[in-house]
């Protein structure tokens, strides 16, 4: 199976870790354009911490989840100058879940328990739109141990069935000028979890299943819907209403999907994510969930098997190198989505 040229779930993640000393590795000072899944760790060793590690957002101080939600809510609003002397963490979307990154470092976790805090939580609070928990997972890390920088790509993989790409409807994008063409022919191999197991079996220090907690929250108790979820939401409201599961999810009522103001829950979703941080991703790709997919992409026309699923590899890579000005950058290395 190769990699689908084709970008349809985005993020831009970045997570900073400086080790206890200077930094030795060349800086690396641009990341691409944020339709494109990067993620970069400065990640010292990988040693457990001692304490107890709880990353509920119910612990934060009081009035911090509504204050983070409302800040997620402003998109493109200023946020306001944050300075740091060790790390730093941002993101395109989501200030709650860049404050749930920030609470794993706070812990003693490393640069990619950071990263994969965000990102399950951005995904929760997209509603999987824009970025998904189906999409890709694409990295940076640089081991201060090792001393040593790797690229890694988790990105889609085709399905082998589909010997007859051509025939495969194309997506015009959101743009109205044509209907999206939905069909079990279009799903790709997802990489994001496969991808997010294999950056924290390597450079992980907290419990996999505690980076999940800040997601799971959104998940059961849910949020306010703003904008751009609600805007999403509407403008992709005729394929989501084509099938029961996804009608259940994203109309409050047959014939509504949820508008700004409107709490959202994702109770599904909560139970799935419960059923990787208890079994890994496995559980995505040999378990329950990859015959719920096969069986669902069968169903709607398509031609995944288990086999699709079972067989998906990440890939380690030497990222691409460049020197400018005295600088070495460093990009993800091929094949990827182009993030640089």
């Amino acid at each position: 199976m190769g990699r689908a040229p084709k970008i349809h779930e985005s993020m831009l993640l970045l997570v900073l870790l400086i080790d206890k000393e200077p930094v030795a590795m060349p800086t690396i000072r641009r990341l691409g354009a944020p339709t494109l899944a990067v993620g970069l760790a400065l990640a010292a060793g990988c040693t457990s911490p001692a304490r107890q590690v709880d990353l509920s957002p119910t612990k934060w101080p009081a009035g911090e989840i509504d204050r983070y939600l409302a800040l997620t809510a402003e998109l493109g609003k200023p946020k306001g100058l944050t300075e740091a002397d060790t790390a730093m963490i941002t993101g395109t979307t989501g200030a709650f879940a860049v404050r749930a990154g920030r609470e794993a470092l706070r812990q003693g976790g490393s640069a990619v328990d950071a990263a994969i805090t965000t990102a399950l939580a951005q995904i929760a609070l997209a509603g999987g739109s824009w970025i998904s928990y189906a999409g890709f997972f694409n990295m940076i890390a640089y081991d201060a141990q090792a001393k040593s920088v790797q690229s890694l790509n988790a990105g889609f993989n085709t399905i082998k069935g589909e010997t007859d790409p051509l025939t495969i409807p194309a997506c015009l994008g959101p743009t109205g000028m044509k209907a999206y063409p939905a069909s079990g022919r279009t799903a790709l191999v997802p990489g994001f979890f496969a991808g997010a197991q294999a950056a924290h079996d390597r450079f992980g220090r907290l419990p996999w299943a505690k980076l999940f907690e800040p997601a799971l929250l959104l998940a059961d108790s849910g949020f306010r819907v703003a904008g751009i979820l609600a805007g999403s939401l509407n403008l992709k409201k005729d394929v989501l209403k084509r099938l029961p599961a996804t009608r259940s999810i994203f109309f409050k009522n047959d014939s509504m999907v949820y508008q700004v103001g409107d709490r959202f829950r994702q109770p599904a979703l909560a139970a799935t994510l419960r059923q990787v941080a208890a079994l890994g991703a496995d559980h995505i790709y040999r378990g329950e969930w990859a015959k719920q997919f096969v069986a669902a992409i069968e169903a709607d026309g398509g031609k995944a098997t288990l086999e699709d699923l079972a067989s998906y590899r990440v890939l380690w890579n030497e990222p691409i190198r460049a020197h400018y000005r005295g600088y070495e950058l460093l990009g993800a290395a091929w094949p990827t989505f182009g993030a640089t």
